[in-house]
C-alpha cells in the first residue's frame, strides 16, 4: 500500500509542476529570476509552515534547526539555487530542446548517488524504468520545441549535466533529511523556501542593474507577474514540492524522483487541453514511452 501511496504523491508532484510550468510562463514575463524566486518563496514558506504546524505541531518546524539537520537543509538549497541558476542562465543562449533533455537526467544522478552510498536498495527494474522515463521526457521536449538547432556547441551537454548534477545532489540531500524522526514534506518545504527567499532577495538586491530594470517596469506589469508568481508558489512548492518529499518518505528517492520528473509531459498535456499547443505524433510516442517507464518502476 505504501508504494501505491508514494507513487500517487509523486504523480501529484508531477501534475503540480506541469501546471506550474504554464503559470510561470506568465509570471516570469519581464521578471528577474531571483526576484521571482523570492515572491514564490515568501508565499510558500508561511503557508507550508502553517499547514505543517496544524497537522503535526510546532515540532514539524523546529526539527529542522537541529545541528544535524540544518546543514543538510542549507546544502539542498545551495544546490537547488546552483542548478536553477545554471539552467536559467543557459536558456538565454541555448535552446530549451537541447538543454532540458540533458538536464532531465538528474534522476539518474540521484540513483547513482543512492547506489554508491548504499542509502537505498535499487533494483534493475527501477534503473531500467528511470532510463525509459528520461528517454520519454527527452523525446517530448525535443519534439515540442520549434527553436532552430544551429551548430552544436560542446558547452550544451556540459551545462546541462552541471544543472542535472546539482539537482540530483539536492534530491539526495532531501532524502537524507527525511530519514530523521519528525521530518515531513510541508515542514521541509517551509524551511527550504524560507532560506531560498532570503538568498534570492540578497542576490537580487546586490545587483544594481537588476534593481534598476525592476524599477523601470510598468506597475501593471509588476502586478500581473506577482499574481502568477503567488499562484506558482502555492502550486509548485506548497503542493508540488511537499507531495514530492512525502513520496520520497513513502517509497524512496529512487522511485519518487523519476516518476515526478515526467512534469514536462504533464505540461504538454495541460497545454493541449487548454488549446495552447498541439501534441505531435513524436510527442505522443514520448508520452507512451514515459508511461511504460512509470509502469516498469512501479512493478519493480
Amino acid at each position: 500500500m505504501d508504494i501505491l501511496i508514494g507513487v500517487l504523491f509523486a504523480l501529484v508532484a508531477a501534475f503540480s509542476w506541469g501546471l506550474n510550468a504554464h503559470i510561470l510562463k506568465y509570471g516570469m514575463k519581464n521578471e528577474n529570476a531571483m526576484l521571482a524566486m523570492f515572491f514564490r518563496a515568501i508565499i510558500a514558506a508561511p503557508l507550508a509552515a502553517l499547514i505543517a504546524i496544524i497537522i503535526y505541531g510546532v515540532d514539524a518546524i523546529t526539527v529542522y534547526f537541529s545541528s544535524e539537520v540544518i546543514p543538510l537543509v542549507i546544502i539542498s538549497v545551495i544546490f537547488i539555487l546552483l542548478g536553477d541558476g545554471i539552467f536559467l542562465y543557459a536558456l538565454k543562449t541555448y535552446p530549451v530542446k537541447m538543454l532540458l533533455p540533458i538536464g532531465s537526467t538528474y534522476p539518474l544522478i540521484t540513483t547513482t548517488i543512492l547506489l554508491v552510498t548504499g542509502v537505498e536498495t535499487i533494483s534493475p527494474m527501477i534503473i531500467t524504468g528511470t532510463v525509459i522515463i528520461i528517454t520519454g521526457v527527452a523525446v517530448v521536449t525535443y519534439a515540442g520545441n520549434s527553436e532552430t538547432e544551429g551548430e552544436f556547441d560542446y558547452k550544451i551537454p556540459l551545462i546541462g549535466f552541471s544543472a542535472a548534477i546539482c539537482w540530483g545532489i539536492a534530491v539526495f540531500t532531501v532524502r537524507m533529511i527525511l530519514q530523521f524522526d519528525g521530518t515531513e514534506g510541508f515542514g521541509l518545504t517551509a524551511i527550504r523556501t524560507f532560506i531560498m527567499a532570503i538568498a534570492s532577495i540578497i542576490i537580487f538586491l546586490s545587483s544594481k542593474d537588476a534593481r534598476t530594470k525592476h524599477q523601470q517596469r510598468e506597475s501593471t506589469d509588476k502586478k500581473s507577474s506577482l499574481k502568477y508568481l503567488t499562484l506558482s508558489g502555492i502550486v509548485g512548492w506548497v503542493i508540488g514540492a511537499s507531495a514530492f518529499m512525502t513520496s520520497i518518505q513513502k517509497v524512496g528517492a529512487s522511485i519518487a524522483t523519476p516518476i515526478s520528473s515526467i512534469n514536462p509531459i504533464i505540461a504538454v498535456l495541460f497545454g493541449t487541453i487548454a488549446g495552447i499547443e498541439k501534441i505531435t505524433k513524436l510527442q505522443f510516442t514520448g508520452i507512451l514511452i514515459t508511461v511504460i517507464g512509470t509502469v516498469v518502476i512501479v512493478l519493480g
